[in-house]
């Protein structure tokens, strides 16, 4: 198991290291990248947030996360490098998630590449879109909320971070209200007024600012997209054309689906129909508390599966593909369930295998990526680094609270 934590670790930093290089060889591309998330980090960048003229020729969304890219603009940082950086940040919020959850230490690095190898994923390497940084935002909330504590500290890394998720995007709000669910009882047990101040006061300036912004300058907190009795633009028809829309009524849509999730996550596609065979299957094999924490990410993954089909989508097979990019909230708990699953089964060898094919898929690591032999060099020392760590030493790396938090 250790060899192959080692070696899924190894996959994961190649291409770090792949994706690090061509950040300061090429220049951004990607349409929403050029056409508002760029834009918007500019408008940051030049202090305009408040002005409602800077956006006139881009996107009036929520730009936490924007912020962080202006950050990159600000040090002369080039822009490629920005989902790189998400990348990692991905790698240790999803092996401590898996700590946090109980798996062993290699199972969580296995988790862990599982997610960040993901075509889904690793697609959007070299692009500024946000949907990397809300996963890790989401990711690192849930992990906050599962290990709750009384410290004034810990609710202004959870407000941090619960403002985040908000603040990155409008689905933000839906997956912390989802998340709300199952862990507003525990919240609300240890709070009081210091807390409550301690968690507000991040969760105000890095979330709901945006929606306070969009309201004072727009009087509409969702700008321009018409939600309930906001108005919005009249026209503005985004939603319009909405994954169950296409399932349902647009020739080829159910199996264009499935093929777009089957491109995007391989064998995990089928996360959802496997965990609940094994959940039926397993219901008095199962311990009760680890059959309870898988349910509870099985049912959350779930949740956020029915609010990705009502977000933007179009029938064609290059939309089909981008906007699987949405559904990280809800695979990374549902892929984490089954993880549960196999360890109370004893299957832990055979899920890692299955992983260890799956991140082994061509169109990760083979046909993917020319052939570059000097980053390949460049690549050795950290490999050996990698292999010669001894993995009951892992936590100086791959600690449950990192040292930034």
């Amino acid at each position: 198991m250790h060899i192959l934590a080692k070696i899924s670790l190894l996959l994961v930093l190649y291409l770090l290291t792949y994706f690090t290089f061509f950040a300061f060889v090429t220049k951004p591309t990607e349409g929403d990248s050029l056409a508002y998330h760029i834009p918007i980090a500019k408008i940051i960048l030049h202090g305009s947030v408040l002005n409602p003229k800077a956006y006139s020729k881009t996107w009036t969304d929520p730009a936490a996360s924007e912020v962080i890219l202006s950050g990159l603009m600000a040090v002369g940082l080039p822009l490629n490098l920005y989902n790189v950086v998400g990348m990692l940040l991905l790698l240790l919020v999803t092996t401590s998630l898996a700590l946090t959850f109980g798996l062993s230490k290699p199972n969580a690095v296995i988790f862990a590449a599982t997610i960040c190898t993901l075509h889904t994923v690793v697609r959007w390497l070299s692009a500024q879109t946000i949907d990397l940084w809300l996963a890790v935002f989401f990711v690192l909330t849930l992990m906050l909320l599962q290990k709750p504590e009384k410290k004034l500290s810990y609710f202004v890394k959870l407000g941090f971070s619960a403002g985040m998720l908000v603040g990155t995007k409008y689905t933000g709000p839906l997956f912390l209200l989802v998340l709300a669910i199952f862990y507003t009882k525990s919240f609300m047990t240890n709070i009081n007024i210091k807390r409550c101040i301690a968690f507000f006061i991040p969760f105000t300036v890095f979330g709901l600012f945006w929606y306070i912004r969009n309201y004072v300058l727009w009087h509409d907190p969702y700008y321009p997209q018409p939600i309930l009795f906001f108005k919005g633009i009249p026209g503005w028809s985004i939603l319009n054309i909405s994954p169950w829309k296409i399932v349902l009524f647009y020739p080829g849509g159910l199996t264009g689906t499935l093929n777009a999730f089957f491109s995007e996550y391989g064998v995990w596609s089928l996360a959802l129909p496997v965990a609940l065979v094994l959940f039926v299957y397993g219901y008095k094999k199962i311990h009760q508390v680890k059959y309870t924490l898988a349910t509870k990410l099985f049912i959350i993954g779930v949740l956020n599966l029915v609010i990705y089909l009502f977000l933007p989508d179009g029938p064609y097979f290059n939309l089909y593909i981008s906007t699987i990019r949405y559904t990280y909230p809800a695979l990374i708990p549902l892929i984490l369930s089954l993880f549960l699953i196999a360890k109370e089964f004893q299957k832990e060898e055979l899920v890692s295998a299955i992983a260890m094919i799956n991140m082994l898929m061509p169109t990760e690591f083979g046909l993917q990526y020319g052939f570059h032999p000097k980053i390949l060099l460049a690549f050795i020392p950290i490999g050996l680094l990698v292999y010669f760590i001894n993995f009951h030493k892992l936590r100086r790396i791959f600690p449950v609270r990192f040292p930034i938090f």
